[in-house]
């Protein structure tokens, strides 16, 4: 059992929404693209979906030695077709998205440098394990309003 759950938010542009599972050594701290991610349009996706999307990816955590970051970003620049990681991280945005002693807290990041991302102080919505997917899913199209990609 993982002391935290976590769960990545990428939206590139302002309608491509990638959401999967982070995993790592007792808790998830790290990217897992082993386990199978989302792609969604925010534009089309209603708040239900998105946070029984979100719901489903914290929940999907599993205890593996961390992975080798470079793999992973492999990957998510494959599914977006690009070939830099400047390419993959221009305008994205990322908010924080994890599951800590039963609440889900979802907060706005800052991209600082490329792939380099922090929170955005003051913006964290910290919601029971008990939230309703609808709830969820506005707590992140919030988040990802507030965030600067």
């Amino acid at each position: 059992m993982l002391k935290s759950y976590g769960a990545f938010v990428y939206l590139h542009g302002d309608d491509d929404l990638i959401i999967g599972t982070r995993s790592g050594p007792g808790a998830g701290v790290m990217i897992d693209w082993d386990i199978p991610v989302s792609r969604l349009s925010l534009r089309e996706v209603s708040n239900k979906k998105l946070g029984e999307v979100i719901r489903g990816a914290l929940m999907r955590g599993r205890n593996i030695p961390l992975p080798n970051y470079k793999d992973g970003e492999a990957k998510h620049m494959e599914l977006r077709g690009v070939k830099t990681r400047k390419a993959l991280y221009r305008n994205t945005k990322c908010p924080t998205v994890a599951f800590v002693q039963g609440e889900i807290i979802i907060g706005a990041d800052r991209q600082y440098g490329v792939g380099c991302y922090e929170p955005i102080p003051g913006t964290d919505v910290r919601l029971p394990e008990s939230a309703s997917d609808e709830e969820i899913g506005q707590a992140v199209r919030n988040a990802l309003n507030q965030s600067v990609g």
